[in-house]
Order: structure tokens, then C-alpha cells, then sequence
């Protein structure tokens, strides 16, 4: 199957983007607008190739049966976090039915992070695993998305509340305490599994993607474990 992702779609926008940035810096204009051009297209896309009106939500395209591929996958989510919504519909508007399309597939329901598919392969990067890098990318991206949407800052906040208190409870649970690449959504305390290779311990993007949530939410995360505590 020919697959044109989502993730590496929008990254190419905010790359174009940042570039015509950094030459209009450095006074480079001629540059600037021909990246600025690169990055106007790449928006275009966003909008008319990978977003399902039906479903509210970005999603793959396969290139031989030029259809949109339906399912959730969180890298579908990777243009909230690069702020390339699609040039065709406002940002409110698209948040608006990102946090409808969220919420409709109850992705708060599970006790352990957002899931990297709904599909049960017996693979890594299938249900029921979950993983640092996307927690990060859906979890910043509805926090950028508080600007359009109370909402969609509230799901953030949770969602990264849900996810590191099962990275705490797994590290509890283990010996010798560690932290972990991948987790299990379905329950609290419990590391991933699947795929050719034993989970890895001590991974740095679980270390980073801590670091950084607790820097953003750890106020209200403490502050929310007192009114509603998680436990194992």
C-alpha cells in the first residue's frame, strides 16, 4: 500500500515555515517568500487531501486508491501541533470538530494513555501500546489548540495526567525502577509488549516527554490527583 502520511505532511509545512521565518531573519526575502510559497501549498493539502469532513479529523491517504484511510492512529493529530490546520477552514473550526471527533471515540476512556492504533496486531506500534512521542504529539497539540478551544486545553490536561501517573505506577511495579519505551493503555502500572524485541528500559524520549508535561501541567495535575486520585 502507497501511504501518504498525515505526520509527514504537516511536518513539511512547519518546516517551510520555520525556514521562511528564519530567511526573513536574516533579511534573505527572496528565500523567505519561496518558502513561505512551499509552506501556503503544504496548507492547501492539509486541507483538501488529508481532512475527512465526514469524520472531523485528519486522516492517511492511500495513493492507489486515492481514498482517505479511516481509523485512529494519534499521528493523525500531528497538525495540531504544527499549526498547519489546512488554508480552507478556520482553526477554531477544525479544533472545534478535532475535540468532537476525540471525544466521540472516548479517547479518555482508557486508564493508561491514548492508544498508537485500535488495532490488536501483536505488533509494538499497535493497540494496546502506547508511546512517549505520540502522547507528546497529541497532548501539545491540544495544548497549542486552547487558544480556539477551552476544551481542547482540558483534554490535554488529562490526557497527560492519565499518562504519567501510569508511567509512576510502572515504575513502582518494577525492579529495578525504571522507566520504560512503551506502556500499556488498558491498565495502570503495566509495561507495553509486542513486536520482535523485549521492552526496552530507562527510554529517553519517556524521560523527556515527563520532564516536559510535568513542566506544563504539574500544578494542575497535583492539584487534580487531590480531587480525583488514580490508583494502581
Amino acid at each position: 500500500m502507497a501511504i501518504a502520511p498525515v505526520c509527514l505532511n504537516s511536518l513539511m509545512g512547519l518546516n517551510a515555515r520555520l525556514l521562511s521565518e528564519f530567511y526573513d531573519i536574516l533579511g534573505n526575502t527572496t528565500k523567505s517568500k519561496i518558502y513561505k510559497s512551499y509552506s501556503d501549498k503544504m496548507n492547501t493539502t492539509m486541507s483538501r487531501v488529508f481532512w475527512s469532513e465526514k469524520d472531523g479529523i485528519w486522516l492517511d491517504f492511500n495513493l492507489r486508491k486515492l481514498e482517505l484511510i479511516p481509523g485512529f492512529y494519534p499521528s493523525n493529530l500531528m497538525p495540531l501541533w504544527t499549526e498547519t490546520y489546512g488554508s480552507e477552514r478556520s482553526p477554531k473550526y477544525i479544533v472545534e470538530r478535532v475535540v468532537a471527533y476525540l471525544d466521540r471515540i472516548n479517547i479518555i476512556s482508557f486508564p493508561g494513555g491514548i492508544p498508537t492504533s485500535y488495532l490488536d496486531s501483536g505488533e509494538q506500534w499497535d493497540f494496546p501500546n502506547n508511546w512517549a512521542p505520540l502522547q507528546y504529539i497529541v497532548v501539545m497539540g491540544l495544548y497549542k489548540a486552547n487558544k480556539y478551544n477551552h476544551r481542547a486545553g482540558i483534554l490535554a490536561r488529562d490526557l497527560a495526567r492519565i499518562w504519567l501517573l501510569n508511567v509512576y505506577y510502572t515504575y513502582l511495579n518494577y525492579t529495578p525502577h525504571e522507566l520504560m519505551e512503551k506502556y500499556k493503555v488498558t491498565e495502570v502500572g503495566s509495561a507495553g509488549h509486542g513486536g520482535e524485541y523485549t521492552t526496552q528500559l530507562g527510554f529517553g524520549w519517556t524521560n523527556g516527554v515527563v520532564i516536559k508535561f510535568l513542566i506544563v501541567f504539574g500544578h494542575e495535575i497535583m492539584y487534580e490527583n487531590q480531587r480525583y486520585p488514580l490508583r494502581s
